[in-house]
């Protein structure tokens, strides 16, 4: 399921959450510098983890390629982890 949740910085975040029908855990799969939560790696991680009965969330950060707001312009990796971060806080 897709969800539009808001970063630190008030930006929407893409997030997609993968149940798992007995999940064992949660995971939470990202994309590199510039990346989006598309690409074939990301889909590859989180098929592996869902086929291990883990529940996936995977995301697009703000300030990337994707559908998460922001320009790429300010893209860094500090921004990344915080994204990464408030996508935790929001699952919990």
């Amino acid at each position: 399921m897709k969800y539009f949740v808001p970063n630190r910085h008030s930006q929407k975040l893409a997030v997609v959450v993968d149940k798992a029908k007995k999940s064992v855990g949660l995971v939470f799969v990202m994309h590199g510098l510039g990346g989006f939560k598309e690409q074939p790696f990301v889909k590859t991680a989180a098929s592996v983890f869902k086929g291990n009965n883990f529940t996936v969330v995977t995301f697009d950060v703000a300030n990337t390629i994707g559908e998460s707001e922001g320009d790429y312009a300010n893209a860094n990796v500090t921004n990344y982890l915080s994204d990464l971060n408030d996508v935790i806080s929001w699952a919990k």
